[in-house]
């Protein structure tokens, strides 16, 4: 059996091409497995069932080619940990680095399950693909929120930051730690009574109360 043509698969960002001809004498040869092959990073692992039937000519016939990928990589800005406490707002962002193309997606993952659309949950994403960057905010966090985040984007290396949210005057908490909820509140009780006095003309004045000593 005799097989003639270059044909390119993509395999997890890599392109494995065929020598143009592949001769196996007297040997039923099912293509499509010979692309049952398993990529890890910069190698080609080739099922060993596969090596003893057609020994060297499969390994000759495969070469590895990077598809725009060995340079190109997501960073995390800042420390690859980070400690909040628990109310605070988290703040991640997100560059791709030496990227020659503009991405197509650029998503973000919290332990595995990715979260771009978590509106519903306090989540909030910004994502800039000609820039190549991503910012990702939460607001009020909680225990539920340590735990790995990871950026992603196609044809970059992944980057992945550990947060812990715990309780106390942690150095490290108050140095990450942002806004908290309390604040946040206030800051929209102020905007609403601005847009009150701006409608209905009211003043509101700052009423000052004098606590006596109890004897």
């Amino acid at each position: 059996m005799t097989y003639a043509g270059v044909v390119p698969r993509m395999l997890l960002g890599y392109t494995l091409y065929l020598q143009p001809t592949f001769m196996f004498n007297q040997v039923d040869v099912d293509l499509d497995s010979l692309f049952d092959v398993v990529v890890d990073h910069s190698m080609v692992v080739i099922p060993e069932e596969i090596r003893r039937c057609y020994g060297g000519l499969f390994d000759n016939a495969v070469k590895l080619q990077s598809a725009s990928r060995p340079d190109a990589r997501n960073e995390i800005i800042g420390p690859q940990e980070k400690y909040v406490s628990p109310g605070s707002t988290l703040q991640l962002h997100c560059v791709i680095k030496k990227a020659t193309v503009t991405p197509s997606y650029l998503f973000w993952y919290h332990n595995h399950r990715m979260i771009n659309y978590d509106i519903e949950q306090g989540i909030k994403v910004n994502i800039d693909l000609v820039e190549h960057e991503s910012w990702l905010e939460i607001q009020c966090v909680s225990k539920q929120h340590s735990g790995n985040y990871n950026c992603e984007s196609i044809n970059a290396l992944s980057a992945r930051v550990l947060v812990h949210v715990i309780e106390g005057d942690n150095p490290a908490v108050m140095q990450h730690s942002t806004t908290t909820c309390i604040s946040h509140r206030k800051s929209i009780f102020c905007v609403i009574l601005v847009l009150l006095k701006l409608s209905t003309g009211i003043t509101f004045r700052p009423v000052s109360v004098n606590v006596q000593p109890s004897r």
